[in-house]
This record gives C-alpha cells, structure tokens and sequence, in this order.
C-alpha cells in the first residue's frame, strides 16, 4: 500500500492534437465529451453544445423561440443510456435527452424528495447494468429515472442509504447487484438490491473490508470501479484530496492516502477517474492530468506546458473520454479540447541535454550507434557524444577519453568487422572505440588535413574508407598498418564533398557525391564501374547532380535518392527508373532505411516519408503525426537489429517500430454529415429514410460534408463521385466537402468512399441517391400538353384554312354568280333590245336608234361592271388602301366626266381594316351604283361623299345637291334596285333620302 509522499512521479509526453475556438470551438471551458452510437463526437461547454465530425462542428444553443432547443447554455455532464440515447445534465440541476438525428430536445422532470437537493453544486449522472439512469445530489440524494412517465423522481429510486445519511456519490460494481456508496461524512456503504441490505460502519452486514478501514468522517466521491475490479475514489484530506484505490479480489489497498502533492507542491483538486479499452487507469482534476503506471504503482503526469502546437497546457482537466478508435478526448478549463492516441504514440522523439549549458542541446543529431554493453550512443554536431539506456533515456556517457570541454561533433559512426571497435568520424579526426574495455583512441594524422571527416566505413577486409570535407576519399588498412599509417587517396573519387559511403554486399564501394552525382568503385583495385550522373543522356542519366541517400534494398536493387528524386536502380538492367519527385512538397531528402516489411522510410527537411517500392505509394508523416521535428539531418538514419529505426533532426532524434505502424488496413466508413441545399442545412438522417429524395429545379445548388468519424490520423484518402454528372473520382480535400453550384434536373447518386495508405479501396461504399426535379415546363405532362395543343392547334389551323377555302369558293361562287347574272341579264337586255331594233329599223328608224343606244349603254355597263370584277378578285387589289384607291379615282373620273363638283372624306383609319374580297367587291359596287344614281338620275351638280368606321361598322354616306327642283327620282333610278339588293346580300343597312333638291344614302357594313 502505497501513502502520500512515496514517490515522486515521473510526467510523460503524448502527441496532441488541439481544437480551441480558433477552430470552431464555442467556448475553451469543456466541460463533457462523448461519442454517440453514429460516431459523431458531441462537446458540452458552458456556452452550448457542439458536434463535431473531424473537420466541422454543429452548434446548439438555447433559443426563446424555439421551444425543441435545449433549455440551457451551461451543460456539465453529457451520458449515453442503454439505448444509445444523449443525455444532458445542466448546472442548475435539470436534465434531458437531446435527439442527435432530429436536434430536438424534451426535457425531464424532476422530483426529489427535497427541493434543496437540487441547490446542491455538485452533481453526476450515472447508469447501471440494468439500464437504471440516475442523478446524484452530493449532500442531497438520488433521483431515479422514471420512463413511462419521463421524470427523475426520489419514489423511483430504489438505493438505499443508512439512515440519516446524504450520498457524496455512489457506483454500481459490474457483474453484481451492489451499489457502493459515498456517504456524507460517513465513508463507504454498500447496498444489495438482492438481499435490500445496506452495509455500512457499524452496520457491516457483508463484513467487506473497506469499509471498516476508512476513517469514518471522509466523503468518497467519484467512485470507479475498474476492469480489474479495483475500485477507485478520492476523499478531501487536510486541505488536498487523497486518492484511494482497493483490490476487491486481493481485498486490500493499492493506493491508500495516495497525494500528488509532492510533485506539484501546491494546490489541486480530483475530479474522477477514466479507464481506456487497454485498462490504462486515468485521472483528472485541478492541475492534475495522469495515467496509471501499474509496473511501479504509481501515476505518471502528463507534461503541462505549452512547448510546441502538440504539447498541452492545462489549469484543470474536466472532461476524459476515449471514443472507438482509442482517440483520448481531453476537455480543459480554459484550454479547448485536446485529442491524443496512445496507442499510436509511434515515434520517441529523443532529446539532449548540452553537458556545458544544462540546456536542451540545439546541435543536429548525426549519427547513431548500438554498444556491446546494451546502451545506445548519439553524436550531436557541436554538442558532442550522448549515451541512452534501452527505453532512451539519457545517462552518463561511459566512454573514457573523449574530451569533455570540446566534444567531438560525431559526423558518422560505423562497426568494426569484427564488432569489437566502432568508428567514430569527426569533426576533425577518427576515434576508435573498443567496446571491451569503452576506451576511445584518437587519429588525426596528416593525410586527412585536420579537415571533417563525413563518413567512414570498413570492409570484410579490415579496409577503412574515410570521406574528407571536399577532399574526395581516402583508404586506410587497419590491419596492416598500425598505428594509422598507409593511408592512400581513391583516384578513382573526384575531390568533392561526399554525403554518403555504401558498401554493398559484394564489397563495392558507392560514393554518394554533391556535385557529381554517384560513384560506383572497386576500392581493391581503384578503379570505377560505373559513373550516375546528370552529364550523361545514356540509361545512367540523373534527374541532380547531388545524391544525398544510397539504399541496397535487395541483391539487384538499389534505392538512390538527390535531393528531391527517389530512383529505382537495378544495375543487372541497367536501368534506372525515377518513381517519385518531392520538389512540389518544397523539401529535400536526407537520408533513407529499410524497415523489416519491405518499405523503405525517407527522411527529408519536410518530414517522414514510408514508400512502398512495389506500388509506388508514398505514406506522409509530420508534426502532426508526432514528430516534433521534421526537419531531418543529412545522412543521419540507423536500423537497429531489433527493427527499430532511427533518424537524427535538427535538434533532436526519432526512433520506432515500423511494423506498430498500422495503416494499410483502414477502410472506415464514410459518413454524410450534413447536407445543405442553398447552404441551408437538411437533417441528414430523414433524408436517408426517405424513400424518394426530391429538390425542385430551383433548389440546385448542394454541399456535401462527409467524414470518415474516425478523429485522428487515419492515412487514409476519400474519394466521391456524383453519378450523373462526374465522369471520374475525385480526391477529397482536407475538408472532406463536395460542392456542387448548379445541378441540372435530373437524378444523381452521390458516391463516397476510403482508400488505405498502399492505395486499396474500400469495398463498402456510402451512396445517397437524389432527384433535382425539372420545371414544369420541362416536364413529360407538359411537353404532352404541349403535343396536345401542338396538335390542336394544328387542327384549328387546318379546319381555318379549310373553312377559308370554303368561303373561298363561297365567294368565287358568288362572284361568279353576280358576274353571271350581270352577263346574262346584259346579254337578254341586248338580245330584247336588238331584236326590237332590227324589226323597228325598217318602219321607225328614231326608235331603232333609240335602242341600239341602249344596247350600246348596257354593252359599256356591263364592260365597267366585268372590269371591276375582275380588278377585285386580284390578288395585287387585296387590301382596303387599293379599293379607296379605285374609288378615288372613280369618283374623280366622274367629276370630270359629268361636270359636277366632289368633296370626298375617307377616314385614314380604313386602311388597317380588314375586309374580305365579296366585301370589298359588293361595297364598291355600291359606291359606284350610288354615284351613279346621284349623278345620271338626281342630275347633281354637288356631291359630298365620305367613308369612316364607328364601333364595329363601316359608315359609307353619300349626299347630292342640285340648283333646281325636280320630281322624285326613287322610284325611277334603276340604279337603286341594285344597291338595295347588293346591302342585302351584304347584310348591311341602308337608308335612303330624298327631296326636291337634296338626296342622301348612307350604307352601314359590319367589318
């Protein structure tokens, strides 16, 4: 058992990941996380609630007006029943359940047995096994949900208390009917629902141990029982809570008085205890974030303190939750919300501390080598050499005679070939160190011009191969020349930098160069096989000049990178093959290695990058996947014999387990999140039941928000595709969002789905299939309607024509009947006449002239009447302007011809009517037969004639005057018969006037 002070707790770093109002958040006091059974991660804080699907949250306030919105701002505890329903508690007492499909809320009623139990500030939400839901008032009492009538209430509960006694909180023990409970200033009680006894001091029915243990006047609260069936609460101690923890299988303490006092050495609060699905036990409070280190029993804290943008700052954690991928969800007081997986804690960044300034080292770290004695030793450019056990933890460096004023910057470090020395390169110099005795000797004699030496490897032969800063590469044999003597220059290796020496696994030296691309030597004869470099257009062409990284990655293949290329070499093929180029991603590649699986890990000045040579897939990994430098060194990488790789950084380096880095088999489902049309949000769960999903034509403009729910680094890509209108898949950005601004009608199916890290898809697919209806106008009813009346107009067009070639014909008929009649009454009046003449010529000359005038007057009448005819069926003379033309002019004629003086008024309006040909015909013959008749009968020496049109008629008015009086002439103008009988064909009005000096007519015809 384990009491205050014990031990000092050691902190630990985790990799964070950040949510503050800066990023959509309402508020950075969190007081309540959880995840609903959809997936979706719901946040109370005191200003509202929030969901959140990984890229976008959903905010729900309390409004006056909207009587489904929740009833409070301030909510401190969301839960989830046993029916997957939301449950929130507010700070003033009420309760109630939020719909997370339709985001309406119905609020609870309460009814304990006092009303002051509800003044009470602290108060928790709970549940059972049995799906039993409970509110517990700290000093008042418990409240049981009832669900048939939706209310809390004290009738309901059925926990038993001793009597006299308030709870501080209780908790249900798994698997069992006993609920262990906070009393008030009285310890621990346990009440058996199957037996109705309540245990408690004094009164220990069940005769369990702790409660006799616990000094009686203490408040448990926050009671936990954990998967190992420990069960955990705090108690206030002396002015700072205690945390205890009891073994009820073992039936003794864990923790007893356990403080975290001596490691923050003032003030703090507990507030409960959270276990992850591993059975990691959590706890929070005031100043207090830790996890429980079952190997020393005791807790570890989590680092506080801003130090880059994953580290995390607390004043009081409020909220702990792990949601289904093992995400920890980290709600602070003023902080936001932070998120971390310890599962996927992949990389141990590992640090220095400088030995001259205490300080964390700022040097780059650029080599790595394992010792014989199990410890592990890193050196940093200008801070010299670090010694670390097998869990990195820095220690004392072991190695006698390495200057401690000035340490070495150790540029490389290599084995012997017998494992019993390893080479240091520095900066200037060698040392050899012998891992027997951890002894470090110190070369630097003059071949090497006290310049760096930047690499240094040995051969099976006991050769050392040693590149000089832009002095090319010299050759030592170790073996036979002792101390270091012999030592000679490659001629085959131009005197430039060199950034990596290679030995691959039959013998051949590759000398990486900056300037002049790749070497490959026989170093035992000095001589090159063969030369990779830019200044060549054959097959071993490089893309640069400096290559920065060399790979054997089997007994064929070489894996040689510039400094934005990766290239495939297999020199049996003579082919080199470029698969990738990071010059878009603007940083440059330092260094490579092999992990056990096959792929090859890139570091770069921009971060890690996995490659996957078999299918060309690059895997990214940065400061967001925990590495808190991706600023990478040049040729500073080492792969363990254990598997473990590691890379050096710019002031720090990471070492991890490839193969715990799980990310090819991650096919989540995606999930539609929101649905706007005219960015108006729809409820996405109705529109998924709906069986038809329908938009009018002028509801076109959609976006589409998606998530794959799964709330951290997932290495997985998302693709849609609207079916209907795109032809290809495309790739989801960051904010995994489809906008679409204009869809035309028609119906579409919206398609998404999840690519893993190696490029596989998911064979599930997420589909939503809608309808943009067209307009009316563009519909099949009515472009029917449109054939419908197409047709029916068609129809009217036909039965007009037809009915205008019938009155045609009516008219041609007419005319023709009239021009029939007039030829032939004219030609038996000239046949009567003739006839009579010829019989008088012989007796009465006069009268035979008197009739052959006759003839002579009826033959030119019926020539003017046959020549009006035919002027009035030509089609040229079809207009109203053409027969006031002719009338003008006849009118005219006869004012000369008979010497009698014409006013004639025509209405400039009668040219827009419209008049068919009979009509026009017959009018004019009456025009003509009324002039006629006031000239040849009346003997006028003055005619007024004028035409207009007065509502729907056609007015044509004649009046003749003359100086002398005379007899009526009615009834003996012949002309008069004829226009009577034309008006009545033309179902017209006449009326006629008559005196002994004026006469009139006017003719009315309807148009």
């Amino acid at each position: 058992m384990l009491a205050q002070g014990a031990r000092a707790q050691q902190t630990a770093r985790f990799s964070f990941h950040h949510l503050s109002t800066a990023n959509g958040l309402i508020s950075n006091n969190i007081q309540s996380i959880i995840q609903d059974a959809d997936g979706y991660i719901w946040i109370a804080s005191t200003v509202g609630l929030q969901r959140y699907d990984g890229g976008r949250f959903k905010t729900f306030k309390h409004s006056k007006t909207d009587t489904t919105s929740i009833i409070s701002n301030l909510i401190i505890q969301l839960l989830t029943d046993h029916k997957n329903r939301l449950w929130l508690l507010f700070s003033d007492g009420r309760a109630g359940l939020f719909d997370t499909h339709k985001f309406k809320f119905r609020e609870a009623k309460i009814q304990p047995a006092n009303e002051q139990s509800r003044k009470t500030p602290i108060r928790r939400m709970l549940k059972d096994e049995s799906g039993n839901l409970f509110i517990v008032y700290a000093g008042g009492e418990i409240v049981t949900f009832d669900e048939g009538n939706f209310i809390f209430s004290a009738a309901k509960n059925f926990i038993k208390l001793p009597p006299g006694t308030a709870p501080a909180d209780f908790a249900h023990q798994p698997g069992t009917s006993k609920y262990w409970i906070g009393i008030q200033d009285k310890g621990l009680a346990i009440y058996d629902q199957s037996t109705g006894l309540v245990s408690y001091k004094g009164a220990n029915h069940i005769n369990e141990k702790i409660i006799d243990s616990l000094p009686g006047n203490i408040n448990p609260a926050s009671l936990f029982f954990d998967k190992k069936h420990r069960l955990w609460f705090n108690a206030w101690g002396p002015g700072f809570p205690y945390l205890y923890c009891y073994d009820l299988k073992k039936k003794s303490w864990l923790l007893y008085q356990y403080s975290f006092f001596p490691v923050l050495k003032s003030y703090f609060e507990l507030y409960g205890f959270f276990e992850q699905q591993d059975s990691t036990v959590w706890v929070r409070g005031s100043r207090v974030f830790a996890f429980f280190d079952e190997s020393s029993n005791h807790f570890r804290m989590v680092e506080n303190g801003y130090k880059n943008e994953r580290s995390i700052s607390y004043d009081a954690v409020y909220a702990l939750y792990e949601d289904r991928k093992k995400n920890i969800w980290v709600g602070t007081e003023s902080g936001g919300v932070h998120r971390f997986n310890p599962s996927k804690e992949y990389f141990n960044n590992v640090t220095h501390i400088n030995r001259t300034s205490g300080l964390k080292g700022s040097g780059s770290v650029m080599s790595f080598m394992p010792t014989r004695w199990g410890t592990f030793i890193a050196g940093a450019w200008n801070d010299g050499l670090y010694e670390y056990d097998r869990f990195f933890n820095e220690i004392p460096l072991s190695i006698i005679g390495l200057p401690t004023k000035t340490p070495p910057s150790a540029w490389c470090m290599a084995p012997s070939i017998d494992s019993n020395y390893f080479w240091i390169s520095a900066q200037p110099g060698i040392y050899r160190i012998n891992q027997n005795t951890r002894v470090a000797e110190y070369y630097n004699p003059p071949e090497l011009q006290n310049r760096t030496v930047r690499q240094i490897v040995e051969d099976k032969c006991g050769q050392v191969y040693m590149a000089i800063q832009n002095n090319g590469v010299l050759r030592w044999d170790g073996k036979k020349n002792k101390p270091m003597r012999g030592i000679t220059r490659l001629n085959s290796v131009p005197l430039v930098m060199v950034n990596k020496l290679l030995l691959d696994n039959k013998g051949l030296l590759w000398v990486g160069t900056s300037t002049k691309g790749c070497y490959i030597i026989d170093p035992l004869k000095d001589s090159v096989l063969l030369h990779l470099t830019k200044d060549t257009t054959g097959w071993n062409n490089l893309p640069e000049e400096g290559v920065s990284g060399i790979l054997q990655y089997d007994d064929s293949t070489f894996v040689i990178t510039t400094r934005t290329n990766v290239m495939i070499f297999k020199p049996a093929q003579k082919k080199i093959t470029q698969v990738h180029n990071l010059e878009d991603l603007s940083t440059f590649i330092t260094s490579l290695e092999k992990d056990s699986k096959g792929y090859v890990w890139i570091s770069t000045t921009g971060g890690l990058f996995r490659y996957n040579i078999f299918n060309d897939m690059f895997v990214w990994f940065r400061q967001s996947d925990g590495l808190d430098n991706e600023n990478f060194t040049l040729a500073a990488s080492l792969a363990l014999p254990d598997g473990r790789l590691l890379f050096g950084g710019s002031d720090l380096f990471v070492v991890f387990r490839p193969e715990k880095i799980d990310i090819n088999n991650s096919f989540p489902d995606i999930t539609i999140t929101d649905f706007k049309v005219h960015h108006k949000s729809l409820v996405v769960d109705s529109l998924l039941k709906a069986k038809k999903i329908e938009f009018k034509h002028e509801s076109n403009s959609f976006i589409i928000d998606f998530s794959s729910l799964t709330f951290g680094t997932a290495y997985i890509d998302v693709k849609y595709k609207l079916e209907g209108l795109d032809k290809d898949w495309l790739m989801a950005d960051n904010t995994y969002q489809a906008i679409y601004s204009y869809l035309p009608p028609g119906t579409y199916t919206f398609r998404i789905k999840s690519e893993n890290a190696e490029g596989a898809s998911s064979e599930k697919e997420t589909t939503m299939t809608f309808s943009v209806l067209p307009p009316f106008y563009r519909t099949w009813w009515f472009y029917s309607l449109l054939i419908l009346l197409g047709a029916g107009i068609l129809y009217w067009f036909d039965r007009e024509r037809m009915h205008r070639k019938e009155t045609m014909l009516k008219m041609r008929s007419a005319i023709a009947d009239n021009l029939h009649e007039e030829v032939t009454s004219t030609l038996n009046n000239i046949t009567i006449l003739s006839e009579i003449a010829r019989l008088k010529a012989d007796k009465d000359i006069e009268k035979s002239k008197e009739y052959i005038d006759q003839i002579n007057e009826k033959s030119k009448k019926m020539m003017f009447n046959m020549e009006d005819m035919l002027w009035s069926i030509n089609p040229e003379n079809d207009s109203m302007e053409k027969m006031l033309l002719r009338m003008r002019e006849f009118a005219e004629g006869h004012e000369k011809d008979y010497d009698f003086v014409l006013d004639m008024q025509l209405d400039p309006r009668l040219v827009t009517i419209q008049l068919d040909m009979l009509k026009r015909q017959e009018l004019f013959f009456i025009f003509k037969d009324a002039m006629n008749c006031m000239v040849h009968s009346f003997k006028a020496n003055k005619a007024h004639v004028s035409m207009d049109t007065d509502r729907g008629y056609l007015l044509l008015k004649l009046k003749a005057e003359r100086e002398y009086e005379e007899t009526q002439i009615e009834n003996s103008c012949p002309y008069l018969k004829d226009i009577r009988k034309r008006v009545k064909h033309l179902d017209a009005q006449m009326e006629f006037e008559q005196d002994k000096r004026f006469a009139s007519m006017i003719v009315q015809v309807s148009t």
